[in-house]
């Protein structure tokens, strides 16, 4: 063995464990920076308004159900009475809830979609809130929210795909839309 081979393999022990070391080193930072930039949550994050995502296979699946209610609501004329009237009891839109369920018609709807009516009224705030923002410029605190700015970013993205959805339902909502959409 040569003086030039014997050093470069000398060389190149020695440079393994440094490596090694190194990648450790590497993969250790790695982990302690995704550790400190992940999201924790807390458990008021987790008991707090649940939000949907708005997708496009979830747009369908509530323009089917929002049509079907509207044509009740058309064709009983209390239907639509009794649920405005609750509406304008409430200061969320997610109070509604225990009013859906206390109506047969309602309830066999969602039930048809596997669907409860807090369910239901998540897509109707995520739907209602996307909408309104979509068309407005996006303020500060509304982008810090990622599902809220995702939803607002598929009704823009998809207008129309949107179209196509909410014509399938048309008319009025049952509930004064101003008064449930989100502000930020």
């Amino acid at each position: 063995m040569t003086i030039a081979s014997a050093l470069c393999a000398l060389q190149l022990s020695a440079a393994e464990p440094a490596a090694q070391a190194l990648g450790d080193a590497a993969a250790k930072a790695g982990s302690d920076t995704r550790e400190r930039s992940a999201v924790r949550l807390t458990e008021r994050d987790v008991a707090g308004p649940r939000y949907w995502e708005i997708t496009p296979a979830g747009l369908s699946r509530y323009a089917s159900i929002r049509a079907e209610l509207t044509a009740h609501r058309r064709a009983r004329r209390d239907l639509h009475t009794r649920l405005f009237d609750a509406s304008r009891t409430v200061t969320r839109l997610s109070e509604m809830q225990r009013f859906l369920a206390r109506e047969p018609i309602v309830v066999e709807v969602l039930r048809r979609y596997r669907v409860t009516p807090a369910e239901y009224l998540q897509m109707d705030q995520a739907i209602l809130t996307a909408a309104y923002w979509a068309a407005r410029r996006t303020p500060r605190s509304l982008q810090r929210q990622l599902i809220h700015m995702a939803n607002v970013r598929f009704m823009r993205e998809q207008a129309r795909l949107v179209r196509q959805e909410t014509a399938r339902y048309g008319g009025a909502q049952w509930y004064d839309e101003q008064r449930f959409i989100e502000q930020f």
